[in-house]
C-alpha cells in the first residue's frame, strides 16, 4: 500500500462517535456536532459520486450520510426529552 493512499480497514470514516451518557448535554451537544459535520462531509461526497456517475461510492456515502443524520436526529431527541423532564422537576420544586 502507498504511503498516500487511506486503508479503510484501520479506520472506518462511517464509524459513528460514542455518544455520552444521557444527561451529559455537553457531551452530547459535542456528539452532535461531530455526526453534524459528517453529515456535511457524506453529503458532498454523495454529491460529487453521483455527478460522476460511481454507484458504489454512491451508495457508501448515502449510508453514512443516513447513519449519521439518525444519530443527530435521536441524540437530539434525547436532550429535549431530558431537558423538558428538567424542567417539570424544576417547576415542581
Amino acid at each position: 500500500m502507498m504511503n498516500d493512499q487511506i486503508d479503510v480497514q484501520e479506520k472506518d470514516p462511517a464509524q459513528i462517535p460514542t455518544r455520552p451518557e444521557m444527561g451529559d448535554f455537553a457531551g452530547m451537544a459535542q456528539f452532535v456536532h461531530e455526526c453534524a459535520g459528517l453529515v456535511k462531509v457524506h453529503a458532498e461526497l454523495a454529491q460529487q459520486y453521483a455527478e460522476i456517475g460511481d454507484p458504489v461510492g454512491l451508495t457508501y456515502a448515502t449510508r453514512c450520510l443516513v447513519a449519521y443524520t439518525k444519530a443527530v436526529g435521536s441524540t437530539v431527541k434525547v436532550m429535549n426529552e431530558t431537558r423538558k423532564r428538567r424542567e417539570m422537576r424544576d417547576e415542581r420544586s
